[in-house]
C-alpha cells in the first residue's frame, strides 16, 4: 500500500513520454462521434481514462498522457476524485492551454 501525496511516482510503472517543444495543436477529429445527452448537449465518444492502471498514478505519467491527448485534440478526460490523480490532471490540462 502507498499514499499518493503530492508529486507522485509508482516505482516500476511505464510512464508516457514528454511532449516535445514545439508540437503544433491538432484540430478535433475530422469525424469524431458524439453521445447524445438527455440534457440536449453531446458528449464525445472518445476519451481519455485516467484510472485502473499503475501509470494513473505516476504524477508524470498522467501529466503527459492529459498534455498529449489534449494537443492531439481530445476534448473528454474521465477522471474522478476517487482516483486521487486530479493534481496532475490539472497540470496537463493547464500546460495545454
Amino acid at each position: 500500500l502507498f499514499y499518493l501525496v503530492g508529486k507522485y511516482t509508482v516505482p516500476g510503472s511505464k510512464n508516457t513520454p514528454a511532449v516535445p517543444l514545439g508540437v503544433a495543436v491538432s484540430p478535433r477529429p475530422a469525424k469524431e462521434m458524439f453521445v447524445d445527452l438527455p440534457s440536449g448537449h453531446k458528449m464525445p465518444m472518445m476519451g481519455l481514462g485516467l484510472c485502473c492502471r499503475p501509470s494513473a498514478y505516476d504524477y508524470v505519467s498522467v501529466r503527459n498522457s492529459v498534455l498529449w491527448f489534449l494537443l492531439q485534440g481530445g476534448r473528454l478526460l474521465d477522471g474522478a476524485q476517487l482516483y486521487l490523480n486530479h493534481d496532475a490532471i490539472g497540470e496537463g490540462i493547464k500546460d495545454a492551454i
